[in-house]
Formats: structure tokens, C-alpha cells, sequence
């Protein structure tokens, strides 16, 4: 396995191996020495085959992994082994019948199986992948997938040093348990006057024997051993049982149990130390150091050490996990909540201090690690460091943290590397750990005040629920900083990056990062990864609200707008490219989730244009604009400034007041179709129609993004919702203008349709003067249907494209047809009914055409569009569907009581209509009163409920709906023609084609039919509506030829064919002098001026201006009023409460806004608003709404200058 790096597994298997002395280099040699004098007893045992191979290579296999085996020699000069060597040889065949013999991992599991289970899952997984990099043979490093490319090599040393160590430590239990036993059959031997000393007691001096070496008790001894070695004995066989090692172990809290010994990973002999030392923890540091000394005293430092560190298992009810670790895992995770509670709460670092300290002195390990299980929900295997224990209490963590406690030590999950202490402290909210690892530290003689730079701020983890080789389920990780901004506040976020965190590779964290760390992110994505930005990859995780605020964060700051922009720049520099359709991937994205973020982004791309010689083609000032389309612009090959260009006076028309009829007739194109219409029109207007036109200041700008107007921008935004769409356009210039270039386009085509509903109209109205001409009848037939064949054509190019057509369009073709086949040919009788039908609806079906143009210069567009609308809104229909309701009652209770109408429905109808809608009695007659009095009453209650309050609240509620609209219409009138021009962008030369044949065969079977039933009149009256229709729809097709250009898509386009969208509007700013020194003030007033146009153009609807009106106010508490008119709540609901809160708590501006000079922080802030919210009783959006304001607003305290 060539992915294992050999030296770092050497280093961690004489880590984990040394700090159980089971190295000889690392062992006592005293201790040895001292140990070794117990040979001769066990000599005189009879040895197992078992303990006759002590001391030769013994062969360990592991369950469910037949490809790996361990060969350990270990060297039996002592009672505690030390290894010799370690040979490990590793299979690389992956076979199906080696598969796991028992189902996927439980919480009931105890180690041995989880471990099983996730070493089989990493072998499994590792040669698949070995196996997918053999068949790749292109890139055989890159086939193996991300997770074992970029951390294969690290978790390989971890999964093979923890089969190393569990074989080693399972070898060593064999042996162990065999020689225990064969030392254990001399105890009866002993004197009965030996008694055991308890572990932790100090043991009774004992009269020495003649002779006997100094400081050893006077025991009995056994024939042929000294008194020296027969007080040893007695001491270790006090020390552990290996009949019941773990009946010596202190109890746990709660209803936490030890694992049997079976289950347990050390042998019995440090299982007995250990339980000594376990037990003494629980008492007085006294008693500690006495038990530590005595275990030293017998047993040696080394094996001291290796009992202090020996993982001990047990499982924690309260946790419903598996912990196992060595002892400072027991104090840190038990200790703290049993019988020294109370002298915690007196002295807490004197409590654990003091203990931890004695552990540390006596061996053991800091940085050691405690096994947990199970992990998230799919039971992963993991390992944590020690100090992770420590998390919510900032006394032991620093403690920990000055014995140098390892701060990047890494977790392992399922045998992976995952994050350091920091990354488990933020995930699992252990703040008190979090502040001390960011903590600065105060600088020593000779350093500078910098931040903990050994800290890894960029440490990697992996989500507990899903981590790696999961079964089908990709594991997914983030960084620390990722990690941070979802659960921390932005006081840690800053904390980090002034640190040097990184963000990593874009992860999903994006997608539920806290508002209030918007800005320090927004800010460190654009600085740190603007090519990420361009391309869509940190964007493409977030949420809609999420990526609005980090849009204009961005675009809010001027270095990382200019990032930003720039990184646009270079991804649009050659067309065509991954780069540019990258981008244009995410601009399409952006529109259709976060359509004000996209909205913010093309505006501020716009910038001045270049221009060459600012004397020969100056940028114009001022050009003349119409009253109603107050926008220009230009879609061209340049964003070079020419005034000599074609474009010029097409996107900033030259301020002149009236052009001459020479002027008219030099226009270029008027000599085509189009532009000899257009020369007319111009030459009606400029004679019989005022001038529409205003000269205004104007600025031309250009956006710096090529070809924005392609298929993929434009089917983004007509995928919003109508509501999202009209914003869209009401707060972009550069959607607005888009849409009014697409308007440009399509205008023509759509002209068609408006003029052929007029010549409609026009052919029933003399059709209905001169019914009794048949010469005339045929005439008008054959116009009326040739247009009806065309609006059959328009729909069935909807129906083609998989379209709902348009009310208007469906109703029109039904009306027609039914006019068409009842006088078909011209021959046939007359229909009065369906002409009388016709005649309303071309007229009604014109001013709705007309609803998207301003004709003779009039605004009827933009007036007539908001009367449409309001009939469109909730509220209108829900009063219509009130007022119909009390209608159906009034009509049932007429037709069942009003007898004298004999059951007539019709009659009935229209007198409820009558009384009800128009005020007169038609339900009873004035001047007979000889019915009940009961008909007066009801008929007299429904005609005051109908009448006169549903009516006064239905003109209340539709005169709402027009203003909300009139608000709105410079969306609103953008949205409607960007919808109708969408509808033929979709169709394509196919679809226009498949209808052109349709169309042409059935009329042909038609004709053939007519010429062979000897209608010879009905033939060419036919053939005339087809010749017609077939020139309107080729001219239809011409007109719509020219937008195919808009279908292109991004990828398609070529690097030669870079346009840039031109946009000249009324100048919106004051144009002052920089160095001016009044420049401050003229910017003040041009803004005042501004903020009144908005307020008079934008008048809120009836039921918004309740909420936004002004209440007096006291002038100290004036500043919460603006905070709740910004936050949009009810003034007159709320402001009252609030002013009496502040007012008895004593809150004043900085309480809650900050500013200079005061020593609120940001989290003292949001307190005070959380107790205004309670104390109002919001709900969750208006909440969500005053925590924004508080992050617009807050000031962060400055301290007064002196």
C-alpha cells in the first residue's frame, strides 16, 4: 500500500506503543531489573504452549480482515513484555465472501464489533478505490475520488497504528492472563500472616529479618527465593485480580457501567493498576500522590505510566455512548459531577488542578485520546483529544493549555482525520474552550503582540451524520471558519480571520450562515476567492435571502466590489470560454433566486464608456428624451464613445425641438417597409400631434458585461414570479432596459397583431352597415377570416411550444371562427348575434392590445395598465366573489317567495340585478303594499348590504389596488411587455414552419372540397383568405427573424461577437465640483431632493400608510419610532409598548444602536432587542425583520477623543 507514508506510521506506533512501555527503549531499567527477579518462580510454572512461543514472532489475524496480519515478538524477561519488533503485511484482494457477517452498524454495539465493521468498511472502500485508479489509466491518482486523494494517506496511518496497537495489546492480554495465573499458584504458599494492603493506604512498617535488605518487610519466603523477591510478590499480587479486574474500579455516576473485562482493551495487570488509580482519583489529592508513589514503588515508573495511560471502556447512560480512555478521561468527563461538587464550587482549579497535575507528573499522557461510540446517526467510530473534555470550563482549559496541551491534535472519525479541538469545541458549543483557544496571548520580552499562530485556524472536520464510508452517503466536512459562521457570532468571526481563517472551497455552510456575520464574510469571500464568486461556486449553496445580503455586503464595500467586478471582467474576456459561461450560469442563477442581488450586481457594473478624443466626440450631456419612455439604449460592438457613430443618436438623440420634413425623409432606412411606416408616422406626428418630447441631462453609461442579452438571461427572467419580475424591472435599469430592448425587437410583430384586431373591427362595423351587399359581404368575409387564420396560427405556435395561450388570444379564435363558419364564403346567411359578439371584443381586445403602447404620445399604457391589474388583485376578487354570493341569495330567495313570477329564472335574475346593483325597486312595486312585510324587510336588508356597504368597500378595496398599482407601474409596464415579447422568443423556425404547413393543408382540403361541391365563389373567397393570411404570417415571420439572435446561448456565441448594452437615462445625480468646498452640502440637498421625489412618486397603499404614519413622539425616544418604521411594523399597535419599555427600563439610544462614546457591545445590543421583542410579543417575520435593522444600524462603540 504505497499510499502509507512509513515514517509517520513508525512515529504514531511507537507513540501509542511507548506510552504503555511497551518499548524497550522507553521501558525502566530498573524497573526491569527489578521485574526480572521473578524468573526463577516462574520458571518452576507449567508453561502453556502459548508461553513457551513467549519470545518468538506470534502471528495475529484480525476478524473480517484475512488480508492483514500482525507478527509481534516480544521479549518475556519481565512480568510486563516489552516488543521487540512488529511486522505487518498487508493483502490487496477484496473478495465478496469477505463481507461484514453481521448487520450495519447500532448503537448496541460495544467496540470490538463497531471496530470490526468500520475496519472491514476502510479496507472495502480503499481497494475500490485502488481498483477504480487501475482502470483509469489517464489520471490513476486523481480516479480514486477527493476523500482518499486528499486524506487517504493520513487515515491509512491511522486505521493501520490502530491495528498494530490492538494486536500488540491482544497478544500481550494472552500472555498475560497465562502467567498471571501460573504466578498466582505460589499464593498459597504464603504465610497467613500476610495480609493484602489496599491500593492507596500507606502499608504498616514490618520488623526487618535478620539480614533481609533494607526497607522490604520481613515475609515469610518461599524455598529457594530471597526475602527481596518474596515481598515484591506479595505486593503485585495486592495490586490486581485477574480473576475480576474490574470489581476494583470506583463506581460511576448515574447509571454509568464498566465493560466486562472480555470487552476491555488492556491487559489485567494494568487493568488492576489502573483501578487503583481510578479510585484514588475520586479521594483527596493526598491519597493520589500516596497511591501514585506505591504503584511507583512496587511496579516501577514505566509501568506506572502505562497503567495511567491504559484506555479503560465504559458506557455512559446519560450520553448513550461508549467512552474509553485513560484516567484523565475519567476525571475530566466523571470527576466533576460526583462526591467533590461542592469543593468545586469553592475552589475549581484547586480541585482539578492539583489532580491533573499529579497525573501528568506520574506519566500521563495530555495529549492523549479517549475512544467514543457511537457517532452521529450512521454509529461512526471516533477519537477525541483529551482536552476536548474540558470544553465548558475556561479554568481547565487554560490549565490544560498551559502544560502545553496540544492545540492542533486532530480527531479521527471512522479512521480519517478530522478536526482539532477548536472545530469540536465550536460544533459541539463549548465557548468557554472557544475563547481561550483565540484568546491573545499577552507578548513576552522581545515578541509582538500577535494572535496564537500555532493554532491551525483552517482545520478540517467531518459532520458527524456524514462522515466518511458511510454506506451511500458522501461525506461532507467544512472547515473551522465554515463551521463558525453558522454557530458563532460575529465577534468569534472576526476573531478568526484576523487569524488568517479561510473560507475552504465554498462549502454549503453558505447556505445558513448567521445574518449577523454577512458582512466580515461577504467581505473575505471577495477578497479571498472573487473567482469563486464570478464562476457561481460559493453562490451556488446559498439561499435566496442569504445571497442577496452577501451580494450587497460585497457590492457595499469598495474593495471588494472592486474584486468582485474585476474577477467579472476576467471571467468575460474571451466569449465563449468556461470562464464566461461559468459566469453567465451564475447570473441566470442569481435572477432566479435572488432577483435583487442580480439587480444590485448589473447596476453597478454599468460604468462610464471610453472615449478617445474627448474634443472631436464629446460625451453628450443632454439629449432629448420622450415623456413617457424616459431610456435609450443601444446594443453594439463598441463601448468606445463615437458621436459620429450610428449608435449615437439612437441611444442619446441630439436636443433639438422639432425636426424638418427634410429631416424626415433623409432617415436611412426609408426607403424599407418598415422605415416608410416609420417616416410616416414621424411626419403625422411632428404635423398634426404636439411635441411628447423634453430636453434633459443625461448619462450614458455601458455595462462592462458582453452579450448580457442571450437565451439564458432572458428565460431567468421570465421564469419569476410576476410579482418578483415587476420589481426586477422597478429597481434595475439595466433589466428595465433589456426589456425594452426586447420590446424593440419584437415591436413589429406585435404591431401586426394590433393592427389586424383594428382591421377586424373595421370589417364588422361596415359589414354591419352593408349586410344586404353581397359584393361587400364577400369582401369583408374574406378580411375578417383571413385575420382569424392568423390568431389560429398564433395559437397553435403556443400550443407548439408546450404554451397556455392567453385568455384574450383563445376567446378571440372562438368568436371568430364562429363568425366566419356561419357566413363562410360570404354566401350564407347573416349572424347578427355573433357579430354583435365580435364587435365588443375587437374593440375590447384593441385597447388591451394597446395597453403596452403610448399612442398619439398619450400615456394610455401606463393608465390603463394599473385599472387592469387592480382587477386582478386578492382582494378585488374576494369582494367580487362576496358581492356574486349576496347576489345567488337574493336571486334563490326571489325566485322561491316571489310567486307572481311563475318559476321564471330570467325575469327574476334581472330584477335582482336591478334592485340590488343598479337602485331600482324592480322586486315590488312602490305603490302596492299588498305583500308581506317580510319581502320589504329582506329585499330593503339586501339592497343596504349590497349597495351600499359592499360597494363602498369594493370601490375602497379596487381604489387601493390602483394606487398599489401606480406605484408599480414602471415594472408593472416593463413585466407586460417582457412577458408578450417571451412568447415569441420561445418559438422557433421549426415550430413556425410546422404550423405554416398545417395551416396551408387544411385550407387546401378545404378549397378542394368547395371546388368539388361546385362552390366556386366559397373556393376563391378562400383562396383570397389564404393569400391573405399567408402574407401576414411571412411578415409576422420576417419581424421575428431578426430576434433568433436572442436564442444564442452563452457557450454558442463567438469570441468576434462580443456586444455591449448601451443605456442612456435622465441624469438621477448632482453635478458638482469635487474640490468645491461646498460639495458636502450640495450632495445633502440633491439627497434631500431625492428622498422627496421617492415619497411623492411612491405613495404606499392604503394599508401600508396606517403603518408608516408618524405618531408624535417624544424627541429623546424619536430614534426607536425610526427603528420600528424601518423594521416596517405598526406604529399604531406597537409604538405606544415600546416608548413605555423604554421609558421604565431607562433605555436610551446606544442601549441599543451603539455608537462613539458609549461601552455597549453588540451582544449587549441584541439582549436589549430580545427583551423589546418579548416585551411587544412578535412574531417571527417582524423579528426577523428588527434583528436586520439592528445589524444595518448598529455603530460599534469608539472610545471619546481626548
Amino acid at each position: 500500500m504505497g499510499i502509507v507514508p512509513r515514517q509517520r506510521l513508525q512515529v504514531r506506533v511507537v507513540e501509542e506503543l511507548g506510552q504503555l512501555s511497551l518499548l524497550p527503549l522507553v521501558t525502566s531499567k530498573a524497573a526491569l531489573e527489578a521485574l526480572a527477579r521473578l524468573k526463577k518462580p516462574l520458571e518452576r510454572c507449567a508453561k502453556s504452549d502459548k508461553e513457551d512461543r513467549m519470545g518468538e514472532p506470534v502471528m495475529f489475524k484480525f476478524k473480517g480482515l484475512p488480508s492483514f496480519k500482525v507478527h509481534v515478538e516480544v521479549m518475556d524477561e519481565a512480568l510486563w513484555p516489552s516488543i521487540r519488533s512488529v511486522d505487518l503485511h498487508c493483502g490487496g484482494d477484496i473478495n465478496d465472501r469477505f463481507k461484514p457477517d453481521f448487520q450495519l452498524p447500532h448503537p448496541d454495539m460495544v467496540f470490538t464489533e463497531a471496530k470490526q465493521y468500520w475496519r472491514e468498511r476502510f479496507s472495502r472502500g480503499y481497494m475500490e478505490a485502488r481498483h477504480k485508479a487501475g482502470d483509469n489509466t489517464t489520471h490513476p491518482t486523481t480516479a480514486m475520488g477527493p476523500l482518499w486523494v486528499k486524506h487517504g494517506p493520513d487515515a491509512m496511518v491511522e486505521f493501520l497504528t490502530e491495528l498494530i496497537v490492538d494486536a500488540v495489546l491482544a497478544i500481550v492480554k494472552d500472555g498475560s492472563h497465562e502467567r498471571m495465573r501460573a504466578f498466582r499458584a505460589f499464593a498459597p504458599q504464603l504465610s497467613s500472616t500476610e495480609a493484602p494492603v489496599a491500593l492507596g493506604a500507606a502499608p504498616e512498617p514490618a520488623p526487618q529479618a535478620p539480614g533481609a535488605t533494607a526497607g522490604l518487610p520481613g515475609l515469610p519466603k518461599l524455598k529457594g527465593e530471597d526475602s527481596a523477591d518474596s515481598y515484591l510478590r506479595a505486593d503485585l499480587l495486592n495490586l490486581f485480580s485477574p480473576e475480576a479486574p474490574m470489581a476494583a474500579f470506583p463506581k460511576l455516576n448515574g447509571e454509568d457501567v464498566y465493560l466486562p473485562a472480555d470487552q476491555q482493551t488492556s491487559p489485567p495487570l494494568l487493568l488492576g493498576l489502573a483501578a487503583g488509580v481510578w479510585k484514588a482519583v475520586k479521594r483527596r489529592d493526598q491519597a493520589l500522590q500516596q497511591s501514585l508513589d506505591k504503584v511507583k514503588r512496587i511496579a516501577g515508573g514505566e509501568l506506572l505510566k502505562a497503567a495511567l495511560n491504559a484506555p479503560v471502556a465504559y458506557r455512559s447512560a446519560k450520553k448513550g455512548k461508549l467512552l474509553s480512555g485513560p484516567v484523565l478521561m475519567f476525571l475530566l468527563e466523571q470527576g466533576e459531577q460526583d462526591e467533590f461538587d461542592q469543593l468545586v464550587a469553592q475552589d475549581l482549579q484547586t480541585a482539578y488542578s492539583s489532580r491533573i497535575q499529579a497525573l501528568l507528573d506520574a506519566g500521563a499522557r495530555i495529549n492523549a485520546r479517549y475512544l467514543m461510540y457511537p457517532i452521529g446517526t450512521n454509529c461512526g467510530l471516533g477519537e477525541f483529544p483529551i482536552i476536548c473534555l474540558a470544553g465548558h470550563d475556561p479554568t481547565i482549559t487554560a490549565f490544560l493549555l498551559e502544560r502545553e496541551a496540544d492545540v492542533n491534535r486532530p480527531s479521527v472519525h471512522n479512521f480519517f482525520p478530522a478536526g482539532n479541538p477548536l472545530w469540536i469545541a465550536i460544533w459541539r458549543g463549548q465557548e468557554a474552550m472557544i475563547d481561550k483557544l483565540l484568546e491573545r496571548k499577552e507578548p513576552k520580552d522581545g515578541e509582538s503582540n500577535m494572535p496564537n499562530v500555532f493554532l491551525d485556524v483552517n482545520s478540517f472536520g467531518w459532520y458527524p451524520d456524514s462522515s466518511p464510508l458511510t454506506l451511500n452517503q458522501e461525506p461532507a466536512g467544512c472547515n473551522v471558519l465554515a463551521l463558525a459562521s453558522t454557530l458563532l457570532g460575529i465577534r468569534h468571526i472576526n476573531r478568526l480571520l484576523e487569524m488568517g481563517a479561510q473560507l475552504g472551497d465554498c462549502p454549503n455552510e453558505l447556505a445558513s450562515f448567521l445574518l449577523e456575520n454577512a458582512r466580515p464574510l461577504a467581505r473575505h469571500v471577495a477578497k479571498g476567492q472573487p473567482q469563486n464568486m464570478a464562476n457561481g461556486s460559493v453562490l451556488q449553496q446559498t439561499s435566496g435571502m442569504r445571497i442577496e445580503v452577501l451580494v450587497q455586503e460585497i457590492l457595499r464595500d469598495d474593495e471588494s466590489r472592486r474584486r468582485f467586478l474585476d474577477a467579472i471582467d476576467r471571467a468575460c474576456h474571451s466569449l465563449g470560454s468556461e470562464d464566461y459561461c461559468a459566469f453567465m450560469r451564475m447570473l441566470s442563477d442569481l435572477i432566479g433566486r435572488a432577483p435583487a442581488a442580480a439587480a444590485r450586481l448589473c447596476d453597478e457594473s454599468l460604468q462610464q464608456p471610453k472615449v478617445n478624443d474627448h474634443r472631436r466626440h464629446p460625451l453628450r450631456a443632454s439629449c432629448l428624451f420622450s415623456k413617457h419612455e424616459q431610456q435609450y439604449n443601444a446594443y453594439v460592438g463598441t463601448w468606445v464613445w463615437d458621436s459620429e457613430a450610428p449608435f449615437a443618436d439612437k441611444l442619446a438623440p441630439p436636443p433639438q425641438y422639432r425636426r424638418s420634413l427634410r429631416d424626415i425623409l433623409m432617415i436611412k432606412d426609408s426607403m424599407h417597409i418598415c422605415g416608410f411606416f416609420r417616416t410616416f408616422w414621424e411626419i403625422a406626428r411632428e404635423i398634426v400631434l404636439p411635441d411628447q418630447r423634453q430636453i434633459l441631462f443625461c448619462n450614458i453609461s455601458v455595462l462592462r458585461t458582453p452579450n448580457i442579452i442571450n437565451i439564458s438571461i432572458l428565460r431567468a427572467m421570465n421564469g419569476l414570479p410576476q410579482d418578483q419580475l415587476v420589481c426586477l424591472f422597478k429597481d434595475s435599469a439595466v433589466f428595465r432596459a433589456i426589456a425594452l430592448y426586447v420590446w424593440t425587437v419584437y415591436q413589429p410583430a406585435y404591431f401586426i397583431d394590433v393592427w389586424s384586431t383594428f382591421a377586424q373591427l373595421v370589417s364588422l362595423l361596415v359589414w354591419w352597415q352593408n349586410s344586404g351587399n353581397s359584393t361587400w359581404v364577400v369582401i369583408l368575409w374574406i378580411g375578417f377570416t383571413s385575420v382569424v387564420f392568423l390568431d389560429t396560427s398564433n395559437l397553435l405556435l403556443n400550443l407548439a411550444q408546450l404554451e397556455l395561450p392567453s385568455r384574450k388570444l383563445m376567446v378571440q379564435v372562438i368568436i371568430g371562427f364562429w363568425m366566419s363558419a356561419l357566413t363562410w364564403g360570404g354566401t350564407r346567411a347573416d349572424s347578427h348575434s355573433a357579430m354583435a359578439s365580435g364587435l365588443p371584443l375587437c374593440l375590447m381586445g384593441i385597447m388591451y392590445e394597446l395597453r403596452l403602447y403610448h399612442p398619439l404620445g398619450l400615456p394610455l399604457g401606463r393608465n390603463l395598465l394599473p385599472i387592469l391589474k387592480a382587477a386582478q388583485t386578492k382582494e378585488f376578487v374576494a369582494m367580487l366573489i362576496l358581492i356574486i354570493s349576496i347576489l345567488l341569495a337574493t336571486f334563490l330567495a326571489a325566485c322561491v317567495e316571489f310567486r307572481e313570477f311563475e318559476g321564471q329564472l330570467l325575469p327574476v335574475a334581472v330584477r335582482t340585478w336591478q334592485t340590488l346593483i343598479v337602485g331600482e325597486s324592480s322586486l315590488f312595486d312602490v305603490d302596492n303594499y299588498e305583500h308581506h312585510a317580510l319581502r320589504y324587510l329582506v329585499v330593503s336588508f339586501l339592497f343596504f348590504v349590497c349597495n351600499i356597504v359592499l360597494m363602498n368597500i369594493f370601490i375602497s378595496v379596487t381604489g387601493a389596488g390602483y394606487e398599489e398599482e401606480r406605484a408599480n407601474i414602471e415594472g408593472t409596464f416593463s413585466a407586460e411587455r417582457f412577458r408578450v415579447c417571451m412568447e415569441n422568443v420561445e418559438v422557433t423556425g421549426w415550430s413556425r414552419f410546422f404550423v405554416l404547413v398545417a395551416m396551408v393543408s387544411a385550407l387546401l382540403v378545404r378549397m378542394m372540397v368547395s371546388l368539388a361541391l361546385g362552390e366556386v365563389l366559397v373556393f376563391v373567397s378562400e383562396a383570397c383568405a389564404l393569400l391573405i393570411w399567408l402574407v401576414l404570417f411571412l411578415l409576422q415571420w420576417h419581424f421575428c427573424h431578426e430576434a433568433t439572435k436572442l436564442r444564442v446561448k452563452p457557450e454558442d456565441l463567438e469570441p468576434e461577437a462580443r456586444k455591449y448594452f448601451w443605456i442612456c437615462v435622465p441624469s438621477q445625480r448632482l453635478e458638482v465640483d469635487e474640490d468645491a468646498p461646498d460639495v458636502n452640502l450640495l450632495n445633502e440637498i440633491a439627497s434631500e431632493l431625492r428622498e422627496f421625489r421617492e415619497m411623492f412618486q411612491r405613495r404606499p397603499a392604503v394599508g401600508r400608510m396606517r403603518r408608516l404614519r408618524r405618531v408624535p413622539v417624544n424627541s429623546q425616544r424619536r430614534w426607536l419610532q425610526d427603528l420600528m418604521m424601518a423594521a416596517e411594523l405598526d406604529l399604531e399597535k406597537y409604538l405606544d409598548a415600546a416608548l413605555h419599555w423604554a421609558e421604565t427600563k431607562d433605555i436610551v439610544q446606544s442601549d441599543l444602536l451603539g455608537g462613539p462614546g458609549t461601552c455597549t457591545s453588540h451582544q449587549e445590543a441584541s439582549a436589549v432587542l430580545e427583551d423589546l421583542i418579548a416585551h411587544l410579543g412578535l412574531g417571527e417575520a417582524p423579528c426577523r425583520r428588527l434583528r436586520w435593522q439592528l445589524q444595518q444600524h448598529w455603530q460599534p462603540p469608539q472610545p471619546p477623543s481626548q
